[in-house]
Formats: C-alpha cells, structure tokens, sequence
C-alpha cells in the first residue's frame, strides 16, 4: 500500500489505521514528534535516504518548485534506486502486505515506482486529499510558514503524485472522510484496489476508533471554495481551487480521463511560473523552521505562567501595562509603516501591471507576425509538397525511361545480331558471286568449246561440199572411165560415212553441250532469284533497323527532355529549400530578439530596482562605518529585498570566490554582461 499524500494531509492517521487493518509497518518506526503527537507510522530510515535523494538532486522536502528532469537521467540515479532497493528489504523484508509512507515519496513517485518494481512488489497507490486551506494553515501552526506558501507546496506535491501515478491502479481518499466515517474509506480502498484486509474485525474497529479519537477533536471541514474562473497570469488561488475540485470529484464519483488536460494545464502553469519566480520561493526565504510555531507557542505560555507568578504587586502589573502599552504604540508605528510601504508597493504594482500589458501588446504583436510567417511557411511547405509530388512524377518517368533504355539496349542488341546476320548474308552473297563468277567462265569456256565444234561443222561442210563438185567431176568422169567411177564411188561412200560419223558426233557435241548450257542457266537463274531474296531481306532489316534507330533517337530525346525537366524541378526544390532556410533563419532572428528584449526589460527593472534600494539617503554616521561592513550590509540589504544573495553567487561562480572581489560589484561590472545569474532562478 503506497500512501502519497502532502504533508499535513492525514497520511500518519491513514497508514496507522491500515496497519490495524493487517498491513505491516517498516522495522525503524519514526517516533512521535510535534504535530504528530501519536507518531508518524513511516521509516525514518526511508524519509532519511529521500532527504539524501532530494539534496543531490538539488531540492528539498519543503521546495515547491520542481524537481529537476535530468536527475533521472543522471549517473546518480542508478545507484540511488540500487540503495532504495535494498533498503525497502531491509525495512519490510518478505511481507505480502505492507504500508509505505512518506509525503516526500509524491515529488519521486516515478523513482519509487522503479524501486518497487526492482523489488518486484505489485504497487496499490492511495492518495488522501485534504483541502489546501486545511493544509496550509497546519502547516502554519507547526513550523510557522506562510499560508501561500504552504498551499503551493500541496499543489506541488498532489500534482507531482497524480502525474507520476497516472494510468496506475489507485484510489483517492479523503481526509475528512477518514475521521468522518473510516469504514467506508477502508471499504473503498479494499474494493477498488482488490485488496482484502486479513485484521478486520471487532477489535480492530475499537483500536481504531480508539486512535482516531485520541488525536483530538475532529478537523474542521473545508471552506467552500468559487468555481474555476479563467486564468490571468499567476493565479494561484484558481490553481488550488480547480485542483481540489477535481480531485474531491475523484474521491466522490470516482476518477476520470476528461479531467487529465486541466490538471496537465494547471501544472504546466505551475511549473512555468515557479521557475519565473525562482528564488522568491526558495524554502530558505519563506520556509518556516520544523515545529517552530509549537515551539513559540510554548514558550508564549510560559511566559504569560511566569509572569503571572512574578507580578504580585499592583506596581508590576502597572509596569507590564505600560510595557505593553509601549509595545502596542511601536505595533502602530509599525503598522503605519507597513501601510505605507504597502500602498508603495500597490502603486509599483500597478506600474509593472502597465509595463505588463505593454509588453503583452508586445508579444501579440510578435505572435501575430510569427503567426503571418508561419503561414508563409505552410504555404511554402505545401508548394514543397506538390513539388515533391512533381518529383515523384518525374522519378515515375525516370523508371519508364530505365526501362526504355533497356528496351533499347534489347533493340540495339538485336541490331547487332542483325548487323551480323547481314555480315553473314553478304558472306554467303559474296561466295554465291563467285561460284556464279566460276560458273560463268565454265559456260563461256563451254561456249569457247561449241563455237569451235560449229568451226570444224562448218569446214566438214565447206569439205563436202569440195568433194560434191569433185564428185560431181569425177561424176562426169565416170562417164569418161567406169572403172575409175566405181573406184571413187566407193571412195566417196567411205567418206560419206566418215562424214557422217563426223556430223553424228559432232550433233551429240553439241547436244550435249546445249544441255549443259541450260542447266547452268537454270543455276544461275536459281542463285540470282536466292541472291534476290537475300537482298529483299537485308532490305527489309535495313528498314527495321532504320526504324528502330528513328525509334531510340525519339526515345532519347524524350528521356533527355525529362532529364531536364527533372534537372528544372531539382533546381526550383532547391531554391524553396534555400527560401525555407532563410524563413527559419528569419524566425530564430526574430525568436532571438525577443528573448533578448524581455532580458534586456528583465535586467532594466532589475537595475532599477537596484538603484532605488542603493540610492536611498544614508545618515552621516555611515560614511565613518568600515568599507567592509558596509558591503556586508549592502548585501543583507540586496538579500533580503529579493535582489542579489552574494553567498550564493560566490557558491555558485568559485572563480569570483577566489579572487576576492566583491560579488556584487563583479556582477555588476562583469556579471551582467557575461550573462550570470544572479542565482534567483
């Protein structure tokens, strides 16, 4: 059961009543103390090791601003959350049910909730609400803080635990409601975190009962408080009043997520202006002391015991009355003054009101001019955009023209593989011609051949036809000399039939030669009708060639125009790129001023402040004082008026410590312009 509550909110009387109930308590008990007079019921050792964790991390348990952030991300946070781990054994060992308490645990809920599941132990958180008044004026009572101050350590610490505790199984509870009627907030906690008391019983219904009524009378209930109104600058009474409403909403009706951005908002708020007020809300300014106004409170009483026991004469009794009067007359006074520097103060209050609303005009009017540049950027973020889509486009006909340059290099791959079947055409052509070059001189040497057959033909004929007119003398002859005719008649028929063979022969020759002629004609007639086809064919793959160049000389004028419209589009995304850069710079110019323009307002009001505490008429007495003492005077005066601490300065800057110098003239002389603090925030 992990109790997170403020200090003051009834967490000691909460943990106590669950331990009747059966949970256990850690093994070093913190013991009773003043304002807890029936004991605290949480681990000293515990609210020890968070008083260590606090400090290295540069806090407190009564500093109402926030914890710093990169603590958590820091070295020390290991080794810290090792330790807290091995103490939560120690303390609790191996119980099943067990009550932890500490309100310094709501501002390191999360570095608590790793520890736990270090340990592997299942968390049940319990927020008791208590109204901030109520808290406020306990704390008041006790170590004598300031009301405000004490309600804005509540905010702190109730905002810190619902946020590190947000999305976690937990039930908030209420302070009254556990004087009022403990059963039904037991039974609410039992039901709502699925928890089962083992020591619910007769008896502890009388230890508890017997307990609550031991610490006095009940609690006043809280003050009705107004509704939320809306927020103006630091309104710390609408952030306690909203916060409480909310949270008394979750104790009564139960938790809910519409209430989550209110809550975000009020601590964003908080945390905002708690860093701008810095150390005007530092403990050690406003921070009472612990049991301080019970220790005051005591000693008032004994004071009036001793002197009613010491004023036994009528002559005392008048001296004390006088003694009193005198007192009440420098009451006045002090009153009177108080009046007076109050109304100096309202009027300086409504002047910086006045510079306020200056310098909220101010910060409209930059607003409004960031506002107008921010729409010139979303306009040029939107041009980027259709640019970019234009990009896209041209990345789309990018990969259609990768892929006609494939296509090409397939085209220009199969023009090669044409080229050759071309080279090997004309390879073939080129053999053809000569076997027809061949065959042409064997049909002209044929030819040759025949002419000189129809020669020979030719004198076979002239011949006979010398030997027809001899014949025909020798005819005439005959009838001159028969014997001598016959002897030619045989002579001639020998030679007719040699003729004749002669002619025979001579026909085949030339038969034979005629026919070869027309074969070899046919062939050739066969080779020039191929050689045509072949030619019809490389014609045909010229054109396709030729067209498929015609084709890749478009192709790559179309890819060389997107090339430049990409090229153009690449230029105009650069140009807006420069244009954005430059409104960007523009901005962080513009950013720049204006920090360095509320710096600038910032340390003239500082200085002004300065100039009227310093230049104040001093009495002559003060010239005769040491130099030294009035430096340390000068600084209490600073100190105090909220101005400058030189002990922290010198704490905080070693270089100034050790040479010696004066803190606040160093930082008056090299501080400021080297941008110091003034360690106030």
């Amino acid at each position: 059961m992990l109790l997170l509550g403020a200090h003051r909110s009834g967490t000691s009387a909460l943990a106590r009543v669950l331990n009747i109930c059966g949970c256990d308590l850690p093994a070093t008990l913190m013991g009773a103390s003043y304002g807890n007079e029936t004991g605290h019921w949480e681990s000293s050792s515990i609210s020890a090791f968070n008083d260590e964790v606090l400090n290295v991390a540069g806090s407190r348990w009564d500093d109402c601003l926030r914890i710093n952030a990169a603590w958590y991300r820091s070295a020390h946070y290991g080794r810290y959350r090792e330790r807290g781990t091995e103490l939560l054994k120690q303390e609790f060992r191996n119980s099943p049910l067990f009550v932890l308490k500490d309100p310094r645990i709501c501002r390191l809920a999360p570095f608590w909730l790793d520890i736990l599941a270090a340990a592997n132990v299942q968390p049940s958180i319990i927020l008791p609400i208590r109204d901030p008044s109520g808290v406020a004026g306990s704390l008041a009572r006790r170590d004598e803080t300031p009301e405000w101050f004490g309600g804005l350590l509540w905010l702190r610490h109730v905002l810190d635990a619902e946020a590190g505790t947000r999305g976690r199984t937990r039930v908030f509870t209420s302070f009254y409601g556990l004087f009022l009627d403990w059963r039904r907030e037991v039974d609410a906690i039992s039901d709502r975190l699925n928890v089962a008391f083992p020591r619910v019983s007769s008896i502890a219904v009388e230890e508890i009962d017997s307990f609550l009524m031991a610490r006095g009378d009940l609690p006043p209930a809280p003050a009705q408080r107004a509704q939320s109104r809306p927020h103006r600058g630091w309104d710390v009474e609408g952030w306690l009043g909203e916060t409480y409403a909310i949270l008394e909403r979750w104790v009564c009706e139960g938790e809910t997520e519409l209430d989550y951005a209110q809550l975000d908002r009020i601590k964003w708020e908080f945390d905002h202006a708690s860093c701008a007020l810095g150390r005007a809300l530092l403990p050690d300014h406003v921070s009472g002391v612990f049991g301080q106004g019970v220790i005051r409170q005591q000693e008032r009483d004994q004071s009036i015991d001793d002197d009613s026991s010491s004023t036994g004469s009528q002559d005392g009794q008048n001296q004390k009355l006088l003694h009193y009067e005198d007192a009440i007359v420098s009451l006045r006074q002090q009153l009177q003054e108080g009046k007076r520097l109050d109304d100096e103060l309202r009027k300086q209050l409504a002047q910086r009101d006045e510079e306020l609303e200056v310098a909220l005009r101010d910060l409209d009017a930059v607003r409004n001019q960031l506002g107008f540049a921010e729409n010139r950027l979303r306009q040029r973020e939107e041009e980027v955009h259709q640019y970019s889509a234009t990009i896209d486009e041209l990345k789309g006909v990018s990969a259609q023209t990768a892929i006609l340059r494939e296509r090409i290099k397939r085209e220009e791959a199969w023009v090669f593989d044409l080229s050759a079947q071309r080279k090997a055409f004309e390879t073939q052509v080129a053999q053809q011609t000569t076997l027809i070059g061949r065959l042409e001189a064997r049909i002209a040497s044929l030819i040759v051949q025949l002419e000189n057959g129809r020669r020979e033909l030719a004198e076979s004929s002239a011949r006979a036809e010398c030997e027809r007119a001899a014949n025909h003398l020798l005819v005439e002859d005959a009838r001159k000399a028969t014997t001598r005719a016959e002897e030619y008649s045989q002579q001639l028929a020998g030679q007719r039939d040699r003729q004749t063979t002669l002619r025979n022969e001579a026909q085949e020759k030339a038969k034979a030669s005629v026919k070869e002629v027309v074969l070899l004609t046919k062939l050739l007639q066969d080779r020039e009708s191929r050689l045509e086809t072949s030619q019809r064919v490389l014609e045909g793959a010229q054109n396709e060639i030729r067209e498929q160049s015609e084709n890749a000389e478009r192709l790559i004028k179309l890819l060389q125009e997107r090339e430049n419209r990409l090229a153009e589009s690449e230029h105009i995304r650069h140009s807006l790129q420069i244009d954005q850069r430059t409104r960007f710079e523009e901005l962080a110019k513009v950013s720049s001023l204006l920090l360095q323009r509320e710096s600038d307002r910032s340390n003239a009001q500082w200085l002004h402040d300065i100039s009227l505490l310093l230049l104040r008429r001093t009495p002559l007495w003060w010239r005769l004082m040491p130099r030294k003492w009035q430096i340390e005077h000068n600084s209490r005066r600073l100190w105090r008026a909220g101005l400058f601490d030189a002990k922290a300065y010198l704490s905080r800057y070693p270089d100034v410590a050790a040479e010696g110098i004066d803190p606040f003239k160093h930082y008056m002389i090299h501080g400021l312009s080297e941008g110091r603090d003034r360690v106030f925030d």
